[in-house]
């Protein structure tokens, strides 16, 4: 909108427009319900048009107007869904000295920046950047819990693990020391659940995942619902590579039990729902199933604006389900597009992942050749991607890893084959064969 061009010289007939717009907008991002992409849109412009022109907002609305951004921003940053990036930065930016009139926290307006970035591995210096400034306008225990657990999950995902591990036991103790901070478990035991299960330390990791589900509480509440769905589904990938399937195909199915707040939420967790389904399926040998699933998968994934690595990881399922039916080329070839996607998109863990994977293809077909091409191709990613600074520690959980999959072999024992059908999906909707165009 434009005062000029909407009102004219009528500044009165401006204001009543402006609140209007901001009032129908607070509305939207309040609701109990998914926001769309252009209802966030328009939050976003509406909030502008507060700031640009000066218009004033009871301090009251303004924190209601600004929780509910700051919430659907986060939902959709993290999902992968960055359209009006800079529109959504620059608007936030300017309205911090409104909050601060306002006497409002101003440390969600900076993780709401960190979440938009969370996504980029061009955006590691800026969110890192916004996490600073969310630490510094922190107010109390409780501001440095939240943003502290951000900031964790941020040194986890670039492989910075002991100074994830040092935030997290300041926070732990927080969290113990103060009932303030008691809400914060979940969320606690989520981020440390994330750091065993990078290196590899499978079985701690699924402990503080359900750690996380049991001080949730039941009914978990709305503010938990997001460590809920977090917890399930890493569970579920857990279990699944601890051979117990139909337990992971029930821990997985449960992320539908949580209302989303955005629209991209909705449709990424969706996403990602029928492709971890498809790949303990695949596990499990239940192959027709399987394919149902990850085709779904590849109907929804086709529809976000942000898809490249979230189609890279499905391509490398799909590879997977062709490996199991003794489709090897078929499977290189996949595998050979979610590497080019990768790359494309900056996912260097996914280029280390996939051509690993396109290594241990190649081994078993006893291509040496190709086991050598696609095995040093994934080392240099993995260099790359850990950093020379942070070689000593990834190499130790790259050992964790590797040490904790033989472990649980043995464990195992020798693996008796899964026969077809033996595990089955408690959806129920996927029996009725293969939708064709994975």
């Amino acid at each position: 909108m434009s005062r000029r061009g909407y009102c004219g010289e009528q500044p009165e007939v401006w204001r009543t427009t402006v609140l209007r717009s901001f009032g129908i907008a607070l509305e939207r991002v309040a609701a109990d319900r998914d926001v769309a992409d252009d209802e966030l849109q328009e939050a976003v412009n509406a909030l502008d048009n507060v700031v640009r022109y000066g218009i004033e907002v009871d301090g009251l609305t303004l924190s209601r107007f600004l929780t509910g951004l700051v919430q659907v921003s986060v939902s959709a940053g993290e999902h992968g869904d960055r359209f009006g990036e800079f529109d959504l930065i620059s608007v936030i930016d300017r309205s911090l000295p409104l909050a601060v009139a306002a006497a409002l926290p101003t440390w969600p307006l900076h993780v709401a920046k960190a979440s938009y970035y969370s996504r980029q591995e061009e955006g590691r210096t800026a969110r890192q950047e916004a996490l600073r400034a969310a630490q510094q306008a922190c107010a109390g225990n409780r501001d440095e819990v939240a943003v502290g657990l951000m900031l964790a999950q941020h040194h986890i995902d670039i492989c910075r693990y002991r100074e994830a591990d040092r935030l997290l036991d300041r926070c732990r103790r927080l969290c113990e020391d103060d009932p303030a901070c008691a809400d914060r478990r979940p969320e606690l035991h989520i981020c440390y659940g994330n750091l065993y299960y990078v290196q590899g330390a499978l079985r701690r990791a699924l402990h503080h995942f359900q750690a996380a589900l049991a001080t949730a509480g039941d009914p978990v509440s709305v503010p938990d619902h997001r460590a809920a769905v977090r917890a399930h589904h890493y569970s579920g990938k857990i279990l699944s590579a601890l051979g117990r399937h139909q337990e992971a195909l029930v821990q997985l199915l449960r992320m539908e039990d949580y209302p989303c707040v955005s629209e991209a939420e909705r449709m990424r967790r969706s996403g990602f729902l029928h492709l971890r389904l498809g790949e303990v399926l695949t596990a499990a040998g239940s192959l027709d199933e399987a394919y149902a699933h990850l085709s779904e998968s590849r109907r929804i994934l086709g529809r976000l604006r942000e898809s490249g690595t979230a189609q890279a990881i499905l391509d490398a399922a799909v590879a997977t389900l062709h490996m199991r039916r003794g489709h090897q080329e078929d499977a290189l070839a996949v595998l050979a597009g979610a590497v080019a996607a990768s790359r494309r998109n900056g996912y260097q863990r996914g280029v280390v992942l996939f051509e690993s994977k396109a290594a241990l293809c190649h081994l078993r077909g006893r291509d040496w050749a190709g086991t050598l091409r696609s095995g040093s191709a994934a080392l240099g990613a993995w260099i790359r991607l850990n950093g020379v600074g942070n070689l000593p520690r990834a190499a130790l959980g790259s050992v964790e890893y590797v040490g904790s999959a033989l472990l649980q072999r043995v464990r195992r024992g020798r693996r008796t084959p899964v026969r077809v059908g033996v595990v089955r999906c408690p959806c129920g909707n996927c029996r009725a064969g293969a939708v064709a165009g994975v």
